[in-house]
């Protein structure tokens, strides 16, 4: 089962001794640095929704013990007066680890948006699989964004892999919705929520799923 929480406390150190599967919707986030161990034979699927209209410098790590599997899915929204950053370390620290980062986001303001991934992968460390994929579209003419994806791999036996995109949105796309009757702010709406809703789909309470709606809904581009 999913646990799905709003702005919850986040406690410096964490330690995933038990599977867990958790996505959490901010819509007050500000700057820290969060450390999750997730212990041997374990498995932690985190997901991150930020839409708050702050800026901050949000750093996570992760150390993974032998045969312990990492799922993050992060995704935001940047129309804040700040800047905005996602710092991701992952450190496989046992055999047989594995690590999946992925990160979706949209910038529609003058300010920037950045996500920084790395995952290390010691010399000793054997038959352990780390992927970074990163994904932003500007949705402003202003808007500033930087995707960093970094692989720090120390070790022949091992699968590594990354992927990262950054740049303006398809304006085909923007023009076949409007050329179907879509005013340019209810296009870029679904372009929005076309980009974020793999990830926002995990949520699975209810009043979440319709309080990231009616904000999108609310929302003025």
């Amino acid at each position: 089962m999913i646990s799905s929480i709003k702005n919850p406390v986040l406690q410096k150190e964490v330690n995933i001794s038990s599977d867990q599967t958790l996505a959490y919707l901010f819509t007050e986030l500000s700057s820290g640095e969060y450390h999750f161990i997730v212990e041997e034979d374990q498995n932690l699927d985190l997901t991150l929704i930020d839409l708050s209209d702050c800026g901050f410098t949000f750093k996570l790590l992760f150390d993974l013990n032998r045969n312990a599997h990492l799922n993050l899915s992060i995704a935001s929204f940047q129309y804040a007066d700040s800047d905005k950053t996602f710092d991701i370390y992952v450190k496989h620290i046992g055999d047989a680890s594995t690590s999946l980062v992925k990160f979706a986001g949209i910038n529609s303001s003058a300010n920037k948006l950045t996500f920084i991934g790395t995952s290390l992968i010691p010399k000793g460390v054997k038959k352990t699989e780390t992927r970074q994929e990163g994904k932003i579209n500007n949705l402003a003419e202003s808007a500033r964004s930087e995707v960093s994806p970094i692989l720090l791999i120390n070790d022949n036996d091992v699968n590594a892999s990354h992927g990262a995109a950054l740049g303006s949105y398809n304006p085909n796309a923007l023009f076949y919705l409007m050329s179907r009757g879509l005013s340019l702010e209810e296009s870029q709406k679904l372009i929005i929520k076309g980009t974020l809703s793999p990830i926002i789909s995990k949520l699975q309470d209810e009043n979440l799923i319709k309080e990231v709606n009616d904000f999108f809904q609310d929302k003025k581009i």
